[in-house]
């Protein structure tokens, strides 16, 4: 994947949105910890969203929405 739009948005306001564009994506891992056969509900409840950035000027993000845990190296986001 080399670029992935993720929009924002207060849980309980959906025409409040921001859209922040990830460019030169790796994905590291994702970890699916959700039941067998459980339905997930959207919009997903973003439960942390951590990072750090990496010696070469990339940024190591951690997302965890839900029971899913993504991580991915990427440059700092853009407002789209």
């Amino acid at each position: 994947m080399d670029t992935g739009l993720l929009p924002f948005h207060p849980f309980t306001i959906y025409n409040i949105k921001k859209i922040f564009g990830f460019y030169n994506i790796r994905e590291k891992y994702e970890q699916n910890l959700t039941c067998d056969g459980k339905k997930l509900i959207y919009p997903l409840p973003i439960i942390g969203f951590d990072c750090k950035q990496l010696p070469n000027g990339l940024w190591d993000f951690c997302l965890n929405i839900a029971d899913i845990e993504w991580g991915f190296i990427s440059k700092w986001p853009k407002n789209s």
